[in-house]
C-alpha cells in the first residue's frame, strides 16, 4: 500500500495488493513460528526477539509485490522511485530482511528502508504528536510549557489477525509499553464469543496499573501509578479490518463512555487519512524528515550545542 507525500504538503494513496499464495504460506509460516506458544492474554515489554522466515524466496514472494506497487506508484510522479520506505508491524530476522532487499535490488531500487514499525509510523501518520516548543527554542527557554506525555493505544486489525499496543507518545517520540499479539482473532474468522475475546485481549493491554518499561518514574515518587483507561489519550486502529464492528463493539465495552470522545477524534483523523494506507503515510513521512535532516546543517550546530553544555 504505498502513500505518496509531494513537498507542497498533499498526499496520494496509490493502491492496495493482496499477497498471493506464496507471500500468505510464508507469512503464515512466520506467524506459526512466532506464535506456537502465545495464549490469548499474553502481553510481552517490547524486546530483542524478532520473527525467524528462512524459506522466504526473495522472488517468489515479494518482486511481485514491489513490482506492482512500484508501477503504481511511478504513476503518480514524474521522477525515478529511488528509494523504497516499508513499515512492519513485527521485527524481521537477517533472512527476511535480506529477501526484501534482494527483491529491491532486482526492481532497480536502492536498499529497503526499514521506517518505524507499523504503529508509530500510524501515529506520525495521523499527526499524533504532542506540541513541545522548547525543542525549538533549546537552549533558550520556550514561551510556553511543553505538552505533558499521552497514553496510546493503538490496534492493528486484519483479517489475519489482532496487534494492540499501549505507547506513551512525548514531543514526537514515542515507546511501546505492553503490546500483546494475537493471530486467532483476525476478522477473517468467525465464532460466537469472538466480541468477548477481543474485549479480553483489549483489557489486557490496556490493565492498570501503567507501570511497565521506562516511563515507571512518571508516576510518582514512589513509582505509584495514577492513571486508568480514562487517561488513554488516544485509540488508534488502522488495518485493512479497521471499521470491523465486531472490534468496535469490543472497544466501546472496554472504555466505557470514555469511547465516545475516543472515537469521534478516531474518527475525524480516519476521514483525513484512511486507516489502511495511515502507516504508509506516516513511513513518507519520515522519508520527508530523513531528506530534510540530511540537507539541513542545524543538526550540527545543535551538537555542538550539546557538547558546549556538557550533554
Amino acid at each position: 500500500m504505498p502513500s505518496i507525500l509531494y513537498a507542497n504538503g498533499t498526499a496520494i494513496d496509490a493502491a492496495k495488493i493482496e499477497g498471493d499464495t506464496l507471500y500468505k504460506q510464508a507469512m503464515r509460516q512466520v506467524i506459526q513460528d512466532k506464535e506456537s506458544s502465545t495464549s490469548l492474554a499474553e502481553i510481552h515489554l517490547p524486546d530483542e526477539q524478532s520473527i525467524t522466515a528462512t524459506d522466504i524466496n526473495a522472488t517468489a514472494v515479494f518482486l511481485p509485490m514491489l513490482q506492482f506497487l512500484k508501477l503504481e506508484a511511478n504513476k503518480h510522479i514524474n521522477t525515478s522511485l529511488m528509494e523504497i520506505y516499508v513499515t512492519i508491524s513485527s521485527p524481521l530476522d537477517d533472512s527476511a530482511l535480506f529477501a526484501l532487499h534482494s527483491a529491491s535490488q532486482a526492481l532497480g531500487v536502492g536498499p529497503i528502508r526499514l521506517s518505524i514499525p507499523a504503529w508509530q509510523s500510524a501515529l506520525r501518520g495521523w499527526n499524533i504528536t504532542s506540541h513541545c516548543p522548547s525543542y525549538k527554542t533549546w537552549p533558550e527557554p520556550a514561551s510556553e510549557p511543553d505538552d505533558p506525555e499521552q497514553l496510546v493505544l493503538v490496534v492493528e486489525y486484519t483479517r489475519a489477525g489482532l496487534i494492540a499496543v499501549l505507547a506513551m507518545e512525548e514531543c514526537g517520540f514515542s515507546m511501546e509499553e505492553r503490546e500483546i499479539r494475537n493471530f486467532t482473532l483476525g476478522s477473517a474468522v468467525d465464532w460466537e464469543g469472538k466480541s468477548d475475546d477481543l474485549e479480553v485481549a483489549i483489557r489486557e493491554v490496556t490493565k492498570p496499573p501503567f507501570q511497565t518499561g521506562s516511563s515507571l518514574w512518571r508516576y510518582g515518587p514512589g513509582g505509584e501509578n495514577v492513571r486508568t483507561r480514562d487517561d488513554i489519550a488516544e485509540v488508534v486502529v488502522i488495518g485493512e479490518s479497521a471499521n470491523d464492528e465486531v472490534l468496535s463493539k469490543a472497544l466501546e465495552s472496554v472504555f466505557g463512555e470514555h469511547w465516545q470522545s475516543l472515537k469521534q477524534r478516531h474518527d475525524e483523523r480516519a476521514a483525513n487519512v484512511d486507516p489502511i494506507f495511515v502507516a504508509a503515510r506516516g513511513a513518507a513521512v519520515r522519508a520527508f524528515e530523513d531528506l530534510e535532516w540530511l540537507t539541513n546543517d542545524d543538526w550540527v550546530d545543535v551538537m555542538e550545542l550539546a557538547k558546549e553544555s556538557g550533554e
